[in-house]
């Protein structure tokens, strides 16, 4: 048994937290795919190319079940982003499956997250969200994540309005 001793059910020490692999990306397009209900291919194939440049600029890990991918977060470290001197790193993508959810699984991605960047000196991590999802807006805030004093406007291009 494990969890809260109900058999069947997952707790953390039923996890495997490590860096994700090249190997990887067919699971982390297909978990990004379930969560978020579009398929973000291009991305997540830049972020790799990406990575595989430059590792030091990006920090991926992914929690294993059973030796199958349960969950995913990637990070990439910027510098000098808005005027900016500081290193920080950015959480560009995070996905737990939902069979998985509710088990610390997505703490200890973060946790991980946490524990390399400051091995790297890195004090901050900000992320970018859709306000509507509210239960990853509830999750971030429990992982001590704050609204940043700082907004991120958008506009459409393709028709703007004229002052």
């Amino acid at each position: 048994m494990s969890g809260n001793g109900k058999p069947g059910e997952s707790s953390p020490r039923d996890y495997a937290i490590g860096p994700l692999a090249a190997g990887d990306l067919e699971a982390v397009i297909a978990i990004d795919r379930r969560l978020s209900g579009t398929v973000r291919r291009g991305f997540f194939e830049r972020r790799l190319a990406a990575a595989l440049r430059e590792p030091d600029r990006f920090v991926y890990v992914g929690a294993r079940s059973a030796g199958v991918l349960a969950g995913f977060a990637l990070a990439r470290l910027t510098e000098g982003e808005f005027g900016r001197q500081a290193r920080l790193a950015a959480l560009d993508a995070f996905g737990v499956e939902a069979a998985h959810q509710h088990h610390g699984v997505g703490h200890m991605l973060l946790d991980e997250i946490d524990a390399i960047l400051a091995h790297k000196g890195i004090e901050q991590l900000t992320t970018q969200i859709d306000w509507a999802d509210q239960d990853l807006v509830r999750f971030l805030a429990m992982c001590g994540f704050a609204v940043s004093p700082r907004l991120v406007l958008a506009r459409d291009t393709h028709t703007p309005d004229r002052l």
